[in-house]
């Protein structure tokens, strides 16, 4: 039950952060508004205004139905089920509050081309090389200190080795995204060199920071992961802060680079200016096959978006929807293997129980527990209400593989001459007493 508790607080906040993003943009950043490339005069229009503000009221609104749907989740015995609803209302989450922006960008775009502010250059995209700063990039060595740190909890708690090299490689790949991810384009908010320039350090600068800021994240994540043989919920608890730490501070770079840009380009619009709305889909999907770039900056802020007119932009959009729509399914797969059937096969020789196959020989010690050892915690494998399987670490035990039913005690603890141990069980009370007296018998 805690864990769903935690699974749903963990992104119980979505709304609110979609609301705050989406809010943010009915403020006008380098001639942009919900998506739409407007002239200066159009920040006074009165009917420009009202449909602004009738967007800002059904956000809220949908912002206020989300989180009240969060409230039953949390009452969820059944992970399984918890999770296929989870998987559901994350899809809501992030596809209603789009529905009030994409038809409020619509009723924009139909004002704008009814009162003529539709640039008749506006298939131009123009780029001026001058305005590119030369500014390094941030040097691949001030990422790895944060990589190391994600590495050395491994001196002091080895069993989580693979996850701490997982947030290793998670730094690693965020100098990458830093670097490659972006594209080294102006920011071209009217014809002021100047202001383009200064655009372009603003949205550079800040990219940097939010990639640093993720790395070192990670690495106290690594840190907080630590805890777990000796504490897991505190350490489950501290990994959940720190990714909303890290959330929150690179939400609140975006939010003041979007405040850069529209302190800096308050005055602009009045003359030239660029109109690219007729490659952004819904002010949202970027559709240009005139541009041979797969990944384009964001109009506004630091984040980047996939070109849909490339092949690869395809591909990768169609990948993402299918795994979107695929979360809630998942739930029902999760709940298919907590009814998986348990047995513990004994012949002469081995002792099967799943994938695990010892030899008799081979075993040293065996033990019969009441209940799971304390401070459990998951390496690798499945962790589910009815059924663990894989590799686990214990208090006192170290290392174990897994595969029984926690509700269903009495467990076989096995421990082989070579070290390994094992924790066996089944969903028959009799088999697993049986398959105990067995063992006991043919050991010393």
């Amino acid at each position: 039950m805690t864990m769903q508790i935690f699974m749903w607080l963990s992104i119980g906040w979505m709304p609110v952060l979609m609301f705050v993003m989406l809010r943010n943009e009915t403020r006008f950043k380098k001639n942009i508004v919900l998506g739409v490339t407007f002239p200066y005069k159009a920040r006074k229009d009165e009917e420009v205004l009202a449909l602004l503000k009738q967007f800002s009221s059904r956000s809220l609104a949908v912002m206020l139905l989300l989180l009240a749907a969060v409230i039953p989740g949390l009452f969820i015995r059944s992970f399984a089920v918890s999770f296929m609803l989870w998987g559901c209302w994350l899809l809501l989450a992030i596809a209603l509050p789009y529905i009030p922006y994409i038809q409020c960008h619509n009723k924009l775009k139909t004002l704008k081309a009814a009162r003529g502010w539709k640039r008749v250059d506006a298939g131009i995209v123009r780029v001026d090389p001058d305005c590119i700063p030369n500014g390094k990039w941030l040097s691949p060595w001030l990422f790895l200190p944060a990589a190391l740190l994600c590495l050395l909890p491994i001196l002091w708690s080895p069993a989580l080795w693979m996850l701490y090299l997982i947030f290793a490689s998670s730094v690693v790949l965020f100098y990458f995204c830093y670097r490659y991810l972006y594209r080294n384009r102006s920011e071209m908010a009217d014809d002021n060199p100047d202001l383009t320039k200064v655009l372009t350090q603003v949205r550079r600068h800040n990219w940097g920071k939010a990639w640093m800021i993720c790395a070192c994240g990670f690495a106290l994540m690594s840190m907080s992961a630590a805890l777990a043989p000796s504490a897991p919920l505190w350490s489950v608890a501290a990994g959940l802060a720190l990714a909303f730490g890290m959330s929150a501070a690179v939400i609140c770079i975006e939010l003041r680079t979007r405040r850069i840009q529209e302190t800096l380009t308050k005055a602009s619009g009045q003359a030239w200016y660029p109109d690219e709305d007729d490659y952004w889909l819904g002010g949202i999907l970027y559709h240009n096959p005139n541009d041979r770039h797969l990944l384009i900056n964001n109009r506004i802020g630091i984040n980047s978006s996939i070109n849909l007119a490339r092949p690869a932009g395809k591909v990768i959009a169609v990948l993402v929807l299918l795994l979107m729509l695929g979360m809630p399914f998942l739930g029902f797969a999760i709940g298919q293997t907590g009814t998986k059937t348990l047995t513990l096969d004994l012949s002469d020789t081995t002792l099967k129980a799943g994938s695990y196959e010892i030899a008799v020989d081979d075993l040293s010690d065996v033990q019969l527990l009441a209940e799971l050892p304390k401070n459990m915690i998951r390496t690798w494998g499945t962790a589910l209400d009815s059924y663990l399987s894989g590799r686990f670490s214990a208090t006192g035990l170290g290392a174990l593989k897994l595969r029984l039913d926690p509700q269903h005690p009495p467990f076989i603890l096995l421990r082989t001459k070579n070290g390994q141990q094992f924790l066996f069980g089944t969903r028959d009370v009799m088999q697993t007493r049986e398959v105990f007296a067995k063992l006991t018998e043919r050991l010393p």
